[in-house]
């Protein structure tokens, strides 16, 4: 194996184990969370492996995946359908806009003039720099967004004694941090670091007049957009050094 290929590896197993415990969807059903680690593995390991290391390397992660599931799942027990329900669709949310914007990327390049049919885009998903790019942002959208909730829980739950609906508000934020730290990562990942500062300010912006009426938020968003840009700043700072780039 070259280095690309280990970083390939290095950062898409844990990707593949990890990512479908911080997706709602996946992690409330233990059979979809167990295939969705499956197949990702499976890309992440197809163009490296012989076909029986391939296989016995497909067959560990969902193995690793189950136990490191059966430690973190218990909190997923204690939550009620109602919130469970508001949790899957504000990710199931985010998840359509992030397919749906990966699928006009490849719809475009397949009907750009001069395209040679499908080889070109299957060589490109499968190539070493794209994988890597691919674990960081899942690492910096998913992992990031299960991270920032942890962070800023202990503020929400402050809430519950005042007049804001908690649901609606985590429902809320966790759908603006998914689409802010997908622009986040392409923006520094790219290399244009301005643009991510850009869009920070922005949103500052649109959430100023909110902050300053509800001082008792102000907290809550400004932790949240702080550590969401510090954990997505740091998934797209290692994506570039492992792509043997500057870190901005």
């Amino acid at each position: 194996m070259n280095l690309s290929e280990y970083a390939r590896i290095v950062t898409g197993i844990p990707a593949a184990i990890l990512v479908p415990i911080a997706v709602v969807q996946l992690s409330y059903n233990r059979i979809c969370s167990m295939i969705a680690a499956l197949l990702y593995g499976g890309y992440v390991c197809l163009p490296l492996f012989p076909l029986w290391q391939f296989w016995l390397s497909v067959a560990i992660i969902p193995a690793l995946h189950l136990v490191i599931r059966s430690v973190t799942g218990a909190q997923h027990t204690r939550i009620t359908r109602h919130s469970q329900w508001i949790a899957i669709r504000t990710h199931g949310r985010s998840i359509a806009f992030i397919a749906t914007l990966f699928a006009a990327i490849f719809l475009g390049a397949l009907i750009a003039p001069g395209h040679n049919g499908l080889q070109p885009i299957l060589g490109f998903v499968l190539e070493d720099r794209t994988a890597i790019v691919l674990n960081g942002g899942l690492a910096a959208i998913f992992l990031g967004g299960a991270v920032v909730g942890l962070i800023v829980k202990p503020i929400a739950a402050s809430f519950e004694k005042s007049d804001v609906s908690v649901p609606k508000l985590l429902q809320v934020s966790a759908h603006i941090g998914h689409i802010e730290r997908l622009l986040f990562f392409i923006f520094i990942v790219g290399g244009e670091s301005a643009a991510a500062a850009l869009a920070l300010t922005a949103k500052s912006l649109v959430r100023l007049p909110s902050m300053s009426e509800e001082m008792d938020q102000a907290e809550y968003y400004l932790v949240g957009t702080l550590s969401s840009a510090v954990v997505c700043l740091a998934a797209a700072v290692g994506t570039r050094l492992v792509l043997g780039l500057a870190p901005l």
